[in-house]
C-alpha cells in the first residue's frame, strides 16, 4: 500500500494498488483499525513509521470555486486552484473508500 504525505505529516491520500506515485509504501498492518472507514485527508499523520490520528485535524468546511470579489487577479486564481485540489483530494478518498466496498463484495 502506498501513501502521500504532505510537508506536516498529513495523510492525504492513500493507494491499495501501488499505482500512486510519488508516494511511501507502507504496510496495512500499521494502519488503524478504522483508517478506510474513517479517513479523510489530513485527519491521520504518518510519523515514524507509524499511521496516527491527527489530534489537530478540523474537518474543513464544503469548498466553493467561486473567488470571492470576482475579479481574475492571481490571488483569487491561486484560490480557485488550491480549492479545486482539496476537492479532488476528497473525491479520491472517496473514490478509495468505494473500491474498498466493491472488494468485500
Amino acid at each position: 500500500m502506498r501513501i502521500a504525505v504532505n510537508k506536516a505529516d498529513e495523510i492525504y491520500l492513500f493507494d491499495k494498488n501501488d499505482v500512486l506515485t510519488p508516494a511511501i509504501e507502507i504496510d496495512e498492518s500499521i494502519l488503524p483499525d478504522d483508517f478506510f472507514s474513517a479517513f479523510a485527508p489530513g485527519y491521520y499523520l504518518y510519523q515514524d513509521d507509524k499511521v496516527i490520528k491527527n489530534p489537530d485535524f478540523v474537518k474543513p468546511d464544503s469548498p466553493s470555486i467561486e473567488p470571492a470579489n470576482g475579479n481574475n487577479s492571481l490571488a483569487s486564481q491561486a484560490a480557485v486552484l488550491a480549492t479545486i485540489q482539496q476537492m479532488l483530494m476528497y473525491q479520491a478518498a472517496d473514490i478509495a473508500k468505494l473500491k474498498q466496498g466493491v472488494a468485500k463484495v
